[in-house]
């Protein structure tokens, strides 16, 4: 008995609480792309950030933009806040090159890290 407490308590230890990660909550996510001069394509791509917790969210976001067989064929990195019991709207706009404009058919937006505010 006094080793599965131990087994227990050691694995525990090793586990993070995953708290912030489930504090944040990614949804509702378009985008929308366009094409402009020199070789290049303007996207915009959107996604509502909640927070269903009692604190404000620092939070890193990797946007993946899928072909056709749902492969990430282009990634753009961005970070929001989000405060305590809120919603926030993510709307961020960028050139990319021209090649990837008509391969681009969809969006996946991730969390990839969350950091509770202290201050």
């Amino acid at each position: 008995m006094i080793r599965n407490v131990l087994l227990l308590a050691a694995l525990l230890a090793f586990v993070p609480s995953g708290v912030s990660a489930q504090c944040v909550e990614v949804s509702d996510t378009s985008f929308s792309l366009s094409k402009s001069d020199y070789g290049l394509s303007k996207i915009v791509w959107k996604a509502l950030l909640t927070n269903g917790c009692e604190d404000v969210y620092d939070v890193d976001l990797m946007a993946n933009f899928l072909n056709t067989k749902d492969d990430p064929i282009y990634r753009l990195r961005s970070y929001a806040s989000v405060g305590a019991g809120r919603k926030v709207r993510v709307v961020k706009d960028s050139h990319i090159p021209d090649r990837y404009h008509d391969k681009i058919v969809g969006l996946g937006v991730k969390i990839t890290d969350t950091r509770k505010r202290v201050y």
